[in-house]
């Protein structure tokens, strides 16, 4: 191996452990919020909202281990593979999908909680609401090419 491709992978998959060691960090602080929430406020909100948040927690945590398994499946299961930079494992389609469906969840959720309110419903509900058709519109195939996302 020449130190050439050795600088390579350092360039892409150094940030991309760093970026993963703070993304556990911060499933850690959710983890701990979602507790105190059931912990504190779980015996008297609605059990849709309970299981809203259980839902969207679930998908965090297999969001956070798609990411775990894509990094270990690089850095340690193919080790020293320069040709496998071009390819793409499994879980990084799955895991962008997740986080789209996290994103939609949440995104449609605050617009559902500001149409409550009813303070300006139309315009307030209507931006999230937009913001969400739009993203479906314009990125239809969600998965990322590996090449474009990590070598450039």
């Amino acid at each position: 191996m020449s130190g050439h491709a050795v600088a390579d992978i350092r360039s892409t998959y150094g940030c991309t452990f760093i970026g993963l060691i703070i993304s556990v960090m911060l499933f850690g602080i959710t983890a701990l919020q979602t507790w105190i929430y059931y912990w504190q406020y779980g015996k008297r909100d609605q059990k849709a909202l309970k299981l809203f948040i259980a839902v969207i927690f679930l998908l965090d945590a297999l969001h956070t281990i798609l990411c775990i398994y894509s990094v270990y499946w690089y850095l340690v299961l193919n080790f020293g593979n320069v040709e496998i930079l071009d390819t793409s494992v499994w879980s990084m389609g799955i895991q962008v999908d997740v986080n789209t469906l996290i994103d939609y969840m949440v995104q449609l959720f605050y617009a559902r909680r500001v149409y409550i309110g009813e303070y300006y419903p139309l315009p307030l509900t209507g931006t999230p609401l937009f913001s969400v058709s739009g993203q479906e519109y314009y990125h239809p195939d969600h998965h990322c090419d590996i090449r474009n996302c990590l070598l450039w």
